[in-house]
């Protein structure tokens, strides 16, 4: 079976509409939930595709079902629904690249914040969370 017939086959047995491969893609969507399951040992349950790493929730409006996919899948097909942060849908260049930010989020670790406070003996001290205290003079 090829990508697309399983694709296909997935995707009509988790949505509701069970003949028309358009409507039932139209039936997804993807509002910012990802994962690193750290192992690249995922499969992407839409086409098939091993050795994933980064995978993101994409859910059926209509029956709650949910798929994990690679990045690639919620843009490949075109219908999949995708929001930006609060909540308007996007299409086109906006959703790929929220798609990419997201996936970006995953690879590169967090940047901690540093913040100041009053350090010993009322010096200020500069805090990083990664880092011990280190006192400003």
């Amino acid at each position: 079976m090829n990508s697309f017939e399983q694709v296909r086959k997935t995707l009509l047995a988790a949505s509701k509409e069970k003949k028309d491969y358009e409507r039932a893609l139209a039936e997804w969507e993807y509002r910012g939930s990802f994962y690193d399951n750290g192992e690249g040992s995922g499969i992407c349950q839409l086409c098939g595709q091993r050795d994933i790493r980064y995978e993101f929730e994409i859910i059926n409006q209509k029956t709650d079902n949910l798929l994990l996919v690679g990045s690639e899948c919620i843009t490949k097909f075109g219908c999949i629904k995708v929001y930006d942060e609060y909540g308007n849908q996007i299409t086109g260049h906006r959703a790929r690249a929220k798609v990419a930010s997201d996936k970006r989020k995953l690879i590169a670790p967090p940047i901690s914040i540093p913040k100041y406070s009053a350090g010993w003996r009322g010096t200020r001290a500069f805090i990083c969370t990664s880092l011990p205290p280190a006192r400003l003079g």
